[in-house]
């Protein structure tokens, strides 16, 4: 299959997203189609932060989500998803008694906007468990990772915990027959990073025919299906979507006026700011 150019996978930004909904059966969820990007995860979290009203999608939605699609939309996302990650919310971290994983959703972002990474805070952590705080979750190790049948994904601890057991399956639903296998690349915690995001691949690669679960620490181009907050009405939603645009298009306005910054100042000699 040819690989696509970079232009094709830009409409995701640049096309309007329409607010669709999920049947009962698949979460009963509204979302914005398509998803947006390809951009890095802290640029997308930014955005929805400071615009307010959405958010990116978590595992559990994400997976409702891409089985609901209809087969033009589904066709769609399959082709992006070969290149290209599709980011969730829900974030991955070791404990440092190397006794388990913490799983949380709507998962934040410390840093500089553009080099920002996943953040989670262990000791943050543990208070909302003690408290059953629903949006944080502890899996003791000992589940499978790497490659694994489709059976084996379903009953895996991480996935049931980090998706839950319906939403796993409507996932293994729209992997369908095009991939064999499922692969749960390991978490890799290096010494400046705080937790991993969950993100989505099928890799267009035709000697590994799976589909990959893989912990990310944010550094590097992915797409993010689009969901409400809990304040934003749905007939609203769309007004948001735009919002959202404006201010990612208004973002990139400045960064390209400071590279021209930057490039000016390289050719006359002179230092920059």
């Amino acid at each position: 299959m040819a690989k696509k150019n970079f232009e094709w996978y830009q409409q995701f930004t640049e096309r309007e997203m329409i607010p669709l909904e999920t049947s009962p059966s698949h979460g009963n969820l509204t979302f914005l189609y398509p998803c947006y990007g390809p951009k890095r995860y802290d640029v997308i979290h930014d955005a929805a932060q400071n615009v307010g009203g959405v958010r990116i999608s978590t595992f559990e939605e994400t997976s409702f989500i891409l089985s609901s699609l209809a087969k033009e939309h589904s066709s769609e996302i399959r082709e992006l998803m070969r290149e290209r990650w599709l980011w969730t919310s829900t974030g991955l971290l070791p404990s440092q008694n190397g006794k388990g994983v913490y799983i949380q959703d709507r998962t934040k972002v410390h840093g500089p906007l553009g080099s920002g990474r996943p953040h989670m805070d262990e000791s943050e952590l543990t208070k909302r468990l003690k408290l059953e705080d629903s949006e944080v979750r502890f899996v003791p190790f000992g589940y499978k990772t790497k490659n694994m049948k489709r059976d084996e994904f379903l009953e895996n601890e991480l996935i049931v915990r980090a998706a839950t057991k319906p939403a796993a399956e409507r996932l293994v639903g729209f992997i369908g027959r095009s991939r064999k296998d499922v692969y749960i690349r390991d978490t890799h915690i290096g010494p400046y990073d705080n937790g991993h995001v969950i993100t989505l691949h099928s890799p267009n690669n035709h000697t590994y025919n799976r589909f990959e679960i893989d912990p990310s620490n944010g550094n590097m181009y992915g797409c993010a299906f689009l969901v409400p907050t809990e304040e934003c009405h749905r007939e609203n939603l769309t007004i948001k979507s735009e919002e959202f645009k404006a201010y990612m298009k208004n973002k990139e306005a400045e960064s390209e006026a400071i590279l021209k910054k930057w490039t000016e100042s390289q050719k006359e000699g002179e230092g920059f700011f």
